[in-house]
This record gives structure tokens, sequence and C-alpha cells, in this order.
């Protein structure tokens, strides 16, 4: 009974905090402002012809591939695209027309345009590429190459046509969002269900999530030094109860805060988007388990910090900097791994001394892999929600494998070693 006594302390010291309830209101307002969330489904002219940035894109994409790095002359154009056509017109459901349209680059004088197109800068084929990538639901497209001629002189055309699209399901066809039920996002075009997706993946467990742990490491840095003060700690100490229970429970009230937290504003998310979508992606809960595991590394080490030191303020530091040594060490693995797989990088990573490569592998295998844990929960999150075609527009295919197993186990023990460290510090400490 002594046990469940201490326990219930400290979770009540987790939720009993004001800010406890401070984070749980500003969850309940993400969730009321993503059920503000609706679409409004778009046909095919608008997303192709009427979408405002597309043509920025297409320039952005083109430029590359004609090896320029500015708009400046002789590559300055415009991109517009016009004429657009459904050669399906029976078939009322939009993603399933045959569509033609072109893709238009407008010089500034009728030589420009003509010594573009007669070198060619811009293939036919180059084009189709820069099609397929920004317009990826499209089906079976194909392009060719119009020079200027005497009624377009300033003008290069692509005529672009498609037999119809990748797409099945109205859930996955193109719509505008509109936010907060009056606010239209006409940059925001995508399927219901990667607008899901960008809500779950990136606003909840990207964004929301780095606040939530934030705000955890800091409110939670002064559960065990306030245990800790003297005074408190002479009381504690002659109770008939270990040591290293008494801080292990500490331990469990600190997650047991971002726990909560993250119930509320995952759960509130999943259930708000299931009933306003009608999409009900399983795999978005794991979030759940995924913050609060996150938290609990970086929570051990705020422990082990706080016992030394009893500051929370040096807990606090000492937190946030393992946090950014963890992220800092995930990316140059990633972009490390990256190179030694690119051939065209080759030059470059052998350029790198390799006692650099060392370090990185060295610290990736024995830090907790909390890079690991976003692509995990990334890759798990989209299962099931994304099309093929969205799937690598995301570019979640090119995201390594990662074995679960492996980063729990190597994420474990660190969380093992470090509550050892702050349980015999605090056995053998004198108070």
């Amino acid at each position: 009974m002594k046990f469940l006594a201490l326990m219930k302390d400290s979770l009540r010291e987790a939720v009993d905090a004001k800010v406890f309830y401070v984070t749980v209101a500003l969850s309940f307002l993400l969730v009321l402002v993503v059920g503000s969330v609706s679409f409004r489904p778009l046909t095919a002219e608008e997303e192709i012809v009427e979408r405002p940035q597309l043509p920025w894109l297409f320039q952005f994409q083109i430029m590359p591939k004609i090896k320029s790095k500015t708009l400046e002359p002789p590559d300055a154009f415009s991109v517009r695209i016009a004429d657009f056509e459904n050669a399906n017109k029976q078939d009322p459901e939009p993603w399933k027309g045959n569509y033609r349209f072109n893709v238009i680059l407008t010089f500034d004088s009728p030589e420009k345009a003509e010594a573009f197109a007669r070198r060619p800068k811009l293939s036919a084929g180059s084009m189709l590429e820069v099609v397929d990538k920004l317009l990826y639901w499209l089906k079976d497209t194909d392009a060719d190459l119009v020079p200027p001629d005497k009624d377009h002189p300033l003008e290069v055309r692509y005529p672009i046509t498609s037999q119809g699209t990748m797409i099945e399901r109205a859930s996955d066809w193109r719509y505008e969002p509109t936010i907060l039920f009056a606010i239209p996002l006409p940059f925001a075009h995508s399927s219901v269900n990667g607008a899901v997706y960008w809500i779950e993946d990136t606003l909840v467990n990207g964004f929301g999530s780095w606040i939530g742990i934030l705000i955890g490491v800091i409110l939670t840095a002064f559960f065990v030094p306030n245990m800790l003060r003297k005074g408190t700690v002479d009381m504690l100490v002659v109770k008939p109860i270990h040591r290293v229970t008494l801080l292990i429970y500490k331990y469990v009230g600190g997650l047991t805060f971002v726990f909560l937290n993250a119930i509320v504003a995952v759960g509130g998310v999943w259930l708000m988007l299931g009933l306003r979508t009608g999409i009900w992606a399983p795999g978005f809960l794991v979030s759940i388990l995924g913050i609060t595991f996150y938290f609990a590394i970086l929570y051990a080490v705020s422990v082990l910090a706080s016992v030394m030191t009893r500051s929370p303020i040096v807990a606090i530091m000492v937190t946030i900097f393992v946090w950014v040594m963890l992220w800092g060490t995930g990316a140059a693995y990633t972009v490390f791994t990256a190179l030694r797989k690119m051939p065209e990088a080759k030059a470059q990573a052998d350029g790198l001394p390799q006692w650099l490569y060392t370090t990185v592998d060295t610290l990736h295998f024995v830090l907790p892999r909390t890079t690991d844990l976003d692509v995990l929960l990334t890759q798990t999150i989209s299962k099931g929600l994304l099309t093929e075609a969205e799937y690598k527009s995301h570019g979640i295919d090119k995201l390594p494998d990662i074995p679960w197993t492996e980063s729990l186990s190597v994420s474990g023990i660190f969380i093992a070693v470090m509550l050892g460290l702050a349980c015999w510090w605090f056995a053998v400490k004198d108070y």
C-alpha cells in the first residue's frame, strides 16, 4: 500500500501542476482548429490551370534541367499552363478524365525562344519528368515540343496528354482545404488523405510533439530537485521505502505528464479527423507511445542531472544539450549514409577524414536512436493512408528500413544506464 500511495503522489504532482492544465487546454485548442478544417473538391482545370503556385513550381523544376541557376538572360522566361481540355467528358468524376493541356514557356524576344527550342535546352522528355513530379496523380502522360511559329513567336509549347489518373478513391482526389470554417488555403491543394497525413505527421507528430516535449523537459525538471530540497528529502529518506523505488516513481510521474498530454492531443486529433473525414488511421495512435518514449530518453538525462546537482536549471540545460547532440548525431549519420550510397557524391565523401565517419558511426551505435524513432513513426502513420504516388511524392519510399527492435533496444539500454546512475547516486548520497 505504501508503494501505491507513493505512486499516487508522483502522479498527483504531475497532474496538479497548473501548467499541465494549460498544456491540456492548448491540446484541446489544437483539436478544435483541426475540427474547423473542411475540404472542397477541385475540378481538374482548377488544379492544373488555375493553381496559382504551379507555374512557379514548374519554373523551379525546369531551371536545373537547363543547367541555369538564374532567370537572367538568355534563360529568362515565364511559365503558364493553358488550352486545357478533358477528352473524357462523359464521366463526371474528375479523376477519371483524359486531360490535354499546354505548358508554355514565354520569352521576351523571338530570337531567344527560337534559340531555346533549337538547342534544345529542355526536351519533351525532360518536361515530362517535371510534369510527372508535380502532377504525379496523372497517368500514362506524354509530352511533345512545339517550337515558336508565326502565331506564337515568343512561345515554346509542350503539349501534355494523360490517360486517366492513378486515383481510385474520392478521398485521394485533389481538394482545397478551408480552415476556421471560412479561410481557404489555395496554396495547400492535396488529397484528403494527404492532408490528414500532413496534420498527423507534420503538425502533431512533428512540430506539436517537439513543442510538447520541450515544455515537458522544462516543467518536469523541477520534480526531482523539489523532492531533494532540505526538509522534504529529510522526511522522505526516513520512510521505510528504498530510495531507488522513490526515484523511479518520480521518473514515472514525469512520464505521466507527457503521456497524458499526448493522449489528449493525439487522441483528440485522431477522433476529430475521423469524424470530419471518415478516415480512421490507427497508425497515428502509435504516436502516443512514440512521443512518450522519446521524452523518456530525455527525462532519464534530466533525472540524472537533477540528482547530481539538485538544480532544475542545470537539468534543463543538460537535457537540451543532449537533445541537440542526439539530433545532430542522427542528422550526420543520415547524411554520411547517403553519401556512401550516392556514386555522384563519392568524391566528396572520400575527401572527408575517416575519423569523422568513425566518430559518427560510434555515436550512432551507442546513443539513443531518436532520428530512427521519427522515421519509424512517419512510416507507421503513412501506411494505409497515402497512395503509392503520394508515398513517393513525400519521399517516404527513400527512408531507410529500420527495425523497431534495434532502435527501441539501444534507446532502452540508454534509459536504463541513465536511471541506474541516478539511482546509484541517490542511494549513496548522504542527505
